[in-house]
């Protein structure tokens, strides 16, 4: 029952957060009138809070309970999103942006791990992990698809306000599911704890998270692999529909890439998932390294390629190399998490490694976007990403 129930909640929250995924950077530019620079920039506010709380987030959410944690950030989540609906200027967006960073912070593995804990609570082996991430990793890939394809068709009209009030209200109404679907007995069965001594436990908790994932090479091994990996997505991020809208007729024809890229993220995924199923070995470092392989040919075939189709089959490659990345990281990571009382804390490694990532990602994309070129910035992400999977082998093989 608990599975459906996180599927279930997984994919509410992957349409919420999807509603305006296809028209993010588009609807920054026209609304507020900001360039790629910009845009970037005020993004990387999001990411600068995520990663100044992620891991007192994790702390708070392995004491004080993963449902409160996940409430708490579906309300912050739901304000961001009004936020970004009302917002017209840079100020404006990088505020929404910081608020919805910390919402994300809040919600950042929350689910997952309540779902790893009832796991273990059940006796299921860590082997079928693997599959669990995988196919909830797919579900939420079609749903996004088509969240954000009716996000940008449908929804966006001319202000391309409305899908941001929309996922708002779909917080909310996530909200209101959660707190009847989520139990936690381990928590139900401690009962209240005072202020005092809450505190207590949540500043302890936040050290040994800490000393955790630090003294584990695996898990910090696998944060340096995100902070590579996402410092190389959110160029993309940001610059994919700016990219193609030079060859589309208009906004509503970025719904057809994001449905494409969509399914490559899908095809990726059942790469990795189809041999698993027939018991060969794929959720390790290994698999890994191909994945940033991938992605990097991808983003350079994308800024190099001369026109609409072939710039568009290298960053469908690109997704599929993500695709896969993201299920094959989870299974890894929670593999090699052994204490349910410090998961989600030891778990905000990974996190880190998003989040920094991602900032100096977005912030060194936009300068090179502003001194160079678009096609620069994806080009030398590309090339970064490469790079980087060479050292990380190197430093694999050396360990």
């Amino acid at each position: 029952m608990f599975t459906l129930r996180y599927f279930g909640l997984a994919a509410l929250y992957c349409i919420a957060v999807n509603l305006t995924s296809a028209m993010f950077v588009t609807y920054l530019m026209r609304r507020g009138g900001l360039d790629e620079r910009s845009a970037m920039i005020a993004y990387a506010f999001y990411f600068i809070a995520l990663t100044s709380i992620t891991m007192l987030a994790g702390a708070w959410t392995d004491v004080g309970g993963r449902k409160r944690a996940f409430l708490l950030a579906c309300g912050l989540n739901a304000v961001s999103m009004a936020a970004y609906g009302l917002a017209d200027n840079f100020y404006l967006f990088a505020f929404a942006a910081t608020v919805g960073g910390v919402g994300a912070a809040l919600a950042n593995g929350t689910l997952t791990t309540w779902f790893v804990t009832q796991l273990n609570q059940e006796g299921v082996p860590k082997e079928k992990f693997d599959l669990y991430f995988t196919m909830v990793e797919f579900l939420k890939c079609l749903i996004g698809g088509l969240a954000g394809f009716v996000g940008i068709r449908f929804l966006a009209g001319t202000t391309m306000q409305i899908p941001w009030f929309l996922s708002a209200v779909c917080y909310l109404a996530i909200a209101i599911v959660a707190y009847v679907v989520m139990a936690e007995k381990d928590v139900e069965e401690r009962g209240r704890i005072p202020i005092r001594e809450l505190l207590c436990a949540w500043k302890q908790t936040a050290r040994d998270g800490a000393a955790y994932g630090r003294n584990n090479k695996k898990i910090w091994s696998g944060a340096l692999a995100v902070a590579g990996m996402y410092g190389t997505l959110m160029i993309a991020n940001m610059l994919w529909q700016p990219h193609f809208l030079q060859w589309l007729p208009g906004k509503e024809q970025l719904g057809n890439v994001w449905v494409w890229a969509s399914m490559a993220n899908g095809l990726g995924m059942l790469v990795v998932m189809v041999p698993r199923l027939f018991g060969f070995e794929m959720y390790d470092r290994k698999t890994l390294l191909i994945c940033l392989i991938v992605v990097g040919v991808g983003l350079v075939g994308t800024a190099l390629a001369g026109n609409y189709e072939d710039s568009l089959t290298f960053y469908l490659l690109y997704q599929a190399g993500r695709g896969a990345f993201i299920p094959v990281m989870l299974a890894f990571l929670h593999r090699n998490i052994n204490d349910d009382r410090l998961r989600a804390t030891a778990a905000s490694w990974d996190a880190i490694g998003h989040h920094v990532g991602s900032s100096l990602g977005l912030l060194i994309g936009a300068h090179v976007v502003s001194f160079a070129s678009r096609e620069a910035a994806f080009v030398s992400a590309g090339v970064f990403i490469l790079i980087f999977a060479a050292c990380w082998w190197q430093h694999r093989k050396r360990s």
